[in-house]
C-alpha cells in the first residue's frame, strides 16, 4: 500500500499544480471537469520537470522530492478548490448511481463495469509482466536512472520519441519502484474513465455518462493495457481533454478554450508520436467549425495562432530533443525524408516497410470494410477494438439533424481514423477516438428511446455482451497475477511460474519458464563487475532485458545500427567495435550449443549465456 499511497500523494500535488496553472487561463469546466483538467495538466508539467532534471544529470530521489515539495508549496492555495471539486465529483457519482439503479439493464451494466475496474485494479499491484513495458516503458527509464541522466540510447528503437509517460515512470521508479509507476499509469486510466463519464454526463445526463463508460470498456485492447505501466492511458486522457476543450470553445468561442485545445493536444503529442495525428484532427475540425461560423480569414488566423502557439509550447521540446540527438524530429520514422543517426535504409525497410506488408493494404475497399475487420480480425491490426466501434451504426436510422457536439465528435473521429488507416493500422492506436465514439454510442441509445425500442435493446445487449466478454478476458489476464499481488509467492517464484506469456520451446513446443531472463539476470547481476557493460544479442525475438542492473546496449541485427553487423568482416573487427563501445560481456538468448568453450562462460544457464569478450560464438550466429 505504500506504493499506492505515494501515487495518491503525488496525484494530489499534480492536481494542485494543475489547478494553479488553470487559473491563468481564466476558463475551464466547473466542478468535477476542472478536477480532471487540473490532474492531467499537473502530470504533464511533472513530465517536463523530470525531463529538465534528466537533461542536467539530476535524476536523484532528493531532486524529485524537492521538486514535488516546491510544487506543493506553490499551489497550496488551491487546496480549498481541490476539496470543493472532489466533493462535487463524489456528489455527481452518487446522483448518477441513484438515477440508473432502478433500470435493470443499466444496473447490470453498472455491475459489469464495476467488476472490470475491480479486477484490473487488483492486477495493477502485481510485478510488471507486459513485454513492451519491460523492454521499453520501464527499461528505458531504468537505464536513465543508472546514470541519473537522460541521454540518447541509439539501440533502443524509440528512446528518442516523445516520452512524457515514461518520465513519469522514472519519477516513481526513483522513489519507490516499478509497481508504483504501474499504479500511476493505471490511475490515469481511472481518470480517463471518470473524465469520460463527466463529459458525457454534462451533455446527456448520468445515463449517458454510464453508457459512454460502458461502451468504452467494451474496447478489447484496453483490457490488456489498463493494468500495465504503458502510455496508452495518458495519451487517451490528454486527447479526451483536448476534445472536451474543443467542445467548450464551440459553445463559448473563448480564446482561452482554444489555448487549452493546444495545451492538451501538445501534451498528447509529447506522450506518443501518434499524438500528432490527434492534434492534426483537432485543428482540422477547428478550421471547419470556424468556417461554419463564418469567421473572417483574419479571425481564423488569429484563433489558429492561439491554439498552435500553446500546442507548440507543450509539444515542440520533445521533437527538438529528438532532432538534436538524431537529426530526425520524429526518429526513427520517415528516414527517407529526415535521415537519422545510427539508422539506415535497410533497417528502415526491415522494421517499418516490411512490417507494413503484414497489415491490410491501403485502398478504398479496405478502408470501407476496415471498421468491421478491426472488430473481428485482430491478427490484421494486432488487436481488436470491440463492439463499440460498430455501435454507431444504428445512428443511420436517426434523423439527419444531430447536435453540434455529436458532429464534432464524429468529424474528429473520422479524420483521425483516416490518418490511422493510412499510416498506423494498429488497433491500439485507435484509443484516442474510442471515447468520442463511446459518447456517440451513448447518445444514439438515449435518442432511440421512444423511437425504436428493438434497436435500443439490441444495442444495450451488445454492449453488455461486450462487457461480459471483456470481464472474462480481464479475469484471464489478471487472476494469474494475484499470487504476486497478495504475496503468496516470492518475486522469483512469480516470474518463474507466470504463464500469461505462454512461451514455448521452438523445437518441442512445450511450455518453458515464463520469464527465464529473471533468474538469468539475477545470476549475471551477482557476478558482473561495477564497470561491466553488456551487449544483449537476440535474433529479433522477445528478450526481457529489464532485469539487468548494469548498462547495456541492444545488439539486435534487425533493429539498430550502432553495431553495423553488415560491415564487420571478421572476429577482430567485431571485437574492436565492441571494445570501442566499452562492452565487457555479451548476453544472448540463442542456444549456442557446444560452440562456446566452458572457460569463457560467465554463467551457465539452460536458456542464456553471458560471454566474456571472446566473440567467435557471437559471430558464428550471424
Amino acid at each position: 500500500m505504500i506504493s499506492f499511497s505515494l501515487v495518491i500523494v503525488c496525484g494530489a500535488v499534480a492536481t494542485l499544480l494543475g489547478s494553479r496553472l488553470l487559473s491563468l487561463f481564466r476558463t475551464s469546466p466547473e466542478g468535477e471537469g476542472r478536477l480532471f483538467y487540473a490532474y492531467a495538466l499537473g502530470w504533464g508539467v511533472f513530465a517536463y520537470l523530470v525531463l529538465v532534471l534528466g537533461l542536467f544529470g539530476g535524476l536523484y530521489p532528493v531532486s524529485v522530492i524537492l521538486i514535488l515539495t516546491l510544487c506543493f508549496l506553490l499551489a497550496i492555495g488551491k487546496l480549498k478548490t481541490l476539496g470543493k471539486d472532489l466533493r462535487a465529483f463524489v456528489i455527481s457519482l452518487r446522483e448518477g448511481a441513484r438515477e440508473v439503479l432502478p433500470v435493470p439493464l443499466l444496473l447490470v451494466t453498472k455491475i459489469l463495469v464495476a467488476l472490470i475496474l475491480l479486477v484490473s485494479f487488483v492486477g495493477a499491484f502485481a510485478p510488471p509482466t507486459n513485454m513492451d513495458a519491460l523492454n521499453y516503458h520501464l527499461a528505458v527509464p531504468k537505464l536513465y536512472l543508472q546514470t541519473h541522466t537522460i541521454v540518447f540510447l541509439p539501440t533502443m528503437l524509440y528512446s528518442a520519441t516523445p516520452f512524457a509517460s515514461e518520465l513519469i515512470n522514472s519519477l516513481f521508479m526513483l522513489i519507490k519502484g516499478e509497481v508504483s509507476a504501474q499504479l500511476a499509469q493505471h490511475l490515469f486510466g481511472w481518470a480517463l474513465l471518470f473524465a469520460l463519464f463527466s463529459l458525457a454526463k454534462s451533455r446527456y445526463g448520468s445515463k449517458g455518462g454510464l453508457l459512454a463508460v460502458a461502451g468504452f470498456l467494451c474496447l478489447s485492447s484496453f483490457i490488456f493495457v489498463f493494468s500495465e505501466p504503458k502510455n496508452d492511458m495518458l495519451i487517451t486522457l490528454f486527447s479526451l481533454l483536448a476534445v472536451w476543450s474543443l467542445l467548450s470553445w464551440n459553445d463559448s468561442e473563448k480564446r482561452s478554450d482554444l489555448a487549452l485545445v493546444g495545451v492538451f493536444a501538445g501534451l498528447a503529442s509529447g506522450t506518443k508520436l501518434f499524438g500528432l495525428g490527434v492534434a492534426f484532427s483537432l485543428f482540422a475540425v477547428l478550421v471547419v467549425l470556424m468556417l461554419l461560423k463564418r469567421y473572417r480569414l483574419s479571425k481564423i488566423s488569429i484563433s489558429l495562432s492561439v491554439g498552435l502557439a500553446f500546442f507548440s509550447l507543450f509539444a515542440f521540446p520533445w521533437y527538438l530533443k529528438s532532432y538534436l540527438w538524431s537529426g530526425n524530429p520524429v526518429y526513427p520514422f520517415f528516414y527517407g525524408f529526415f535521415g537519422g543517426a545510427h539508422w539506415n535504409g535497410i533497417l528502415d525497410y526491415r522494421v517499418f516497410q516490411l512490417g507494413r506488408e503484414a497489415y491490410l493494404p491501403v485502398n478504398f475497399i479496405n478502408l470501407v470494410i476496415s471498421p468491421w475487420l478491426v472488430v473481428n480480425s485482430g491478427e490484421i491490426f494486432l488487436a481488436r477494438t470491440g463492439v463499440v466501434f460498430l455501435a454507431i451504426l444504428p445512428g443511420l436510422f436517426l434523423p439527419r439533424k444531430l447536435p453540434q457536439e455529436i458532429k464534432i465528435l464524429g468529424w474528429f473521429s473520422l479524420i483521425y481514423y483516416l490518418l490511422w488507416f493510412l499510416f498506423l493500422r494498429d488497433a491500439r492506436y485507435l484509443l484516442p477516438i474510442i471515447p468520442p465514439i463511446a459518447i456517440i454510442c451513448a447518445f444514439i441509445i438515449l435518442r432511440l428511446e421512444g423511437r425504436s425500442k428493438l434497436l435500443k435493446w439490441l444495442l444495450m445487449l451488445t454492449i453488455m455482451l461486450g462487457l461480459g466478454a471483456n470481464l472474462l478476458t480481464d479475469l484471464k489476464v489478471q487472476v494469474p497475477k494475484f499470487p504476486g499481488v497478495f504475496g503468496t509467492v516470492s518475486e522469483q517464484e512469480f516470474y518463474r511460474d507466470f504463464r500469461e506469456t505462454e512461451r514455448r520451446d521452438h523445437t518441442s513446443g512445450k511450455l518453458v519458464e515464463a520469464f527465464p531472463e529473471y533468474e538469468f539476470s539475477r545470476k549475471a547481476n551477482e557476478l558482473l563487475f561495477p564497470d561491466s557493460k553488456l551487449a544483449v544479442f537476440s535474433l529479433d525475438q522477445a528478450f526481457y532485458y529489464y532485469f539487468f542492473d548494469y548498462p547495456y546496449v541492444l545488439a539486435l541485427p534487425m533493429r539498430q545500427n550502432l553495431i553495423d553487423f553488415a560491415s564487420l568482416r571478421n572476429e577482430e573487427e567485431m571485437s574492436k567495435r565492441l571494445r570501442e563501445l566499452g562492452i565487457t560481456h555479451i548476453a544472448t538468448d540463442v542456444d549456442l550449443g557446444g560452440g562456446i568453450p566452458d572457460s569463457s562462460l560467465l554463467v551457465t544457464d539452460s536458456h542464456f549465456a553471458p560471454l566474456l569478450p571472446g566473440v567467435n560464438a557471437f559471430l558464428s550466429m550471424l
